[in-house]
């Protein structure tokens, strides 16, 4: 996000949620506010309430803004090395395509579905799979878990801490259905 984009974010925002106080502040309070505009009645006997839960969602969505424009970059990369020189970096749908090619190769795997979450101490991969009716699950997920973390090692220098394996279908053709 440019320098630009963060600045008119925070200035909306807060203009957004101080706008939320001054109509709250009518509809709570008609005419006993600091802000009270002589003439602009913004609530009136039972709609009262309304404007309250508008000045609330303004109020919720300005914050929102502020929040997004002051985040960090958070562009879901990967750092996997950081040097005085530079950096490379890995977005996770990379390692996740290099995790799903992995797990299509494995005997017996019918469909494949990957996700990806970055640690503390490395990576968390997540599989859903789909299997032939002639595999043995025990066996095909040990044999997965190491290739994928062999595999992520090599390739990206990430160390993966955990592969998690959800088997969705044995036997049944799961074309159309999403594992992802």
């Amino acid at each position: 996000m440019q320098s630009v984009d963060r600045f008119l974010g925070v200035v909306g925002g807060l203009g957004l949620a101080a706008a939320s106080f001054v109509l709250g502040a009518g509809a709570l309070e008609p005419g006993r506010h600091p802000w009270h505009i002589p003439g602009l009645s913004l609530s009136v006997g039972r709609d009262r309430w309304e404007v309250a839960v508008v000045a609330a969602v303004f109020f919720l969505v300005g914050v929102r803004a502020v929040v997004v424009a002051l985040a960090g970059e958070g562009d879901g990369t990967l750092v996997v090395v950081s040097e005085e020189d530079g950096e490379v970096r890995v977005a996770p749908s990379a390692v996740e395509a290099l995790c799903r090619r992995v797990a299509r190769a494995q005997a017996g795997v019918r469909e494949v579905g990957v996700k990806v979450v970055p640690t503390a101490e490395g990576l968390e991969v997540r599989l859903r799979i789909g299997v032939s009716p002639d595999v043995a699950v025990p066996q095909l997920s040990q044999d997965l878990r190491e290739a994928i973390q062999d595999q992520v090692r090599t390739v990206v220098g990430i160390s993966v801490q955990r592969v998690r394996i959800r088997v969705d279908a044995i036997g049944i053709e799961t074309k159309g259905k999403s594992l992802g």
